[in-house]
């Protein structure tokens, strides 16, 4: 069992913990699409796609980066286990 599947599964969850699964699970989606990356200062980054569905250069900081970050997940290696 991953860590993310130990996460959702917990039904005692408080709603902060809930919180942090749902933009856990978003990270991980993300991830998983190409739509994410980090960078060289280990932010976890959004990419921006132009008008021409191609990606521009450096896109803002995820809005789950933090929740990544606390709960010390890689998400390279939680996506090839998700």
């Amino acid at each position: 069992m991953t860590i993310v599947n130990t996460i959702v599964m917990d039904t005692q969850t408080s709603s902060q913990e809930a919180i942090m699964s749902a933009a856990i699970l978003q990270a991980i989606a993300e991830w998983k699409s190409g739509a994410a990356y980090r960078d060289n200062a280990g932010n976890y980054r959004v990419r921006v796609t132009r008008w021409c569905g191609r990606y521009t250069g450096r896109g803002p900081i995820a809005s789950w980066n933090k929740a990544v970050k606390h709960a010390g997940i890689d998400l390279h290696v939680a996506a090839k286990g998700a």
